[in-house]
């Protein structure tokens, strides 16, 4: 009954969230709670399910909302422009390198480890570019979407920390061995804007307009791009003298996270002070860049705690553990010795 109440709960909370039909908080929360009442637990024993499932993700979460609020306030000081704005300017004239700069630019804009931001920030850039070579902007959005998610493997990036989550584990600790293969990923997304760059400039040449399309990028053109960088957020709070100071702000994080030197949350919380009292003395300005960036920190949070719940009532119940041993005795021996590597397989499908 424990596994077929269990897995009711797994395929209900996954057809929800495929079809639309539910927030995963509202999922993550309600499902389970709804499963361990059917399979006949008290208030008492869920109270104790989920006490032990919020304690298992509570690190995670602390360090998903101070590393939101980090990057944030360091995107609003124009931390990340410059490196973006060398990139297109070195990029302006040719197809194929328009292309890998595209790549590497999409990797450089998803450090923070936030989608929206990522976008935000090299499509209004990059577009007018791509217009003037001809270049399809499908390959623009490709291109970068494939480069944020292979750098969304870092610690402070949702899938990662799910995962950690799922493992019990420090999202750091996690990242460690997922380093060589985040460089081999970045390696073959360069290869891949190289290959159909290529591609994309023969598609330009054979088209009526070939020579004009593949032209330098005018003067005018590029103002506009670097423009389009520079407008991204409030002039106001850019701090683009501070620049040198927030790249050791930023450095210094990054090596304490990879020497673990302190857990990944207070980590987070040391680097979002200081990059506050450097860039925002003002005491009412700090509170506003943190009001500023603590939606999307609370949102993510608040998943990870909903998926604290689901996690504390699947291991307290020992739904998933009657998963395990009922799919071992009805599983065939032949292929029982192949359910290492699956599960090996569909780990890395979720990391990804």
């Amino acid at each position: 009954m424990l596994s077929i109440i269990g897995i009711s709960i797994i395929l209900i909370i996954v057809a929800l969230l495929v079809w639309g039909k539910a927030s995963p908080i509202v999922a993550m929360v309600a499902v389970p709670l709804i499963g361990a009442f059917l399979a006949g637990f008290g208030l008492t024993e869920i109270t104790a399910f989920f006490e032990a499932g919020i304690d298992q993700v509570l690190n995670v979460a602390i360090m998903f909302i101070f590393a939101i609020l980090f990057f944030g306030v360091l995107q609003d000081t124009g931390f990340f422009e410059p490196i973006i704005k060398g990139m297109v300017k070195l990029t302006k004239g040719n197809v194929v390198t328009v292309a890998v700069g595209t790549a590497a630019i999409g990797a450089v804009a998803h450090l923070d480890g936030a989608g929206a931001t990522t976008f935000l920030l090299t499509i209004p850039a990059l577009l007018p570019l791509y217009k003037r070579l001809q270049m399809s902007p499908y390959l623009l959005v490709m291109l970068v979407g494939i480069s944020a998610g292979i750098m969304n493997m870092v610690p402070w990036g949702g899938p990662t920390g799910r995962v950690a989550s799922v493992l019990e584990m420090s999202p750091v600790d996690l990242w460690y061995p997922l380093i060589p293969m985040q460089i081999i990923g970045l390696i073959l997304v360069l290869s891949l804007g190289f290959i159909l760059g290529v591609r994309e400039k023969k598609r330009i040449q054979k088209s009526a307009f070939g020579e004009a399309a593949a032209s330098t990028m005018g003067e005018e053109e590029l103002k506009e791009a670097l423009a389009a960088i520079s407008n991204n957020g409030e002039a106001e709070l850019k701090r683009y003298n501070l620049i040198w100071i927030n790249a050791l702000i930023f450095i210094a994080v990054l090596v304490v996270l990879v020497g673990n030197f302190l857990p990944a949350g207070y980590t987070f919380i040391i680097g979002l002070v200081l990059a506050l009292v450097v860039n925002y003395p003002n005491v009412q300005t700090q509170m506003d860049r943190v009001k500023a960036h603590s939606p999307s920190a609370l949102l993510m949070a608040a998943v990870i705690l909903a998926a604290g719940t689901f996690l504390g009532i699947m291991n307290g119940s020992g739904m998933l553990e009657s998963i395990a041993v009922d799919s071992i005795e009805i599983l065939p021996a032949a292929i029982l010795r192949f359910c290492t590597l699956s599960s090996g397989y569909l780990a890395y499908r979720l990391i990804c």
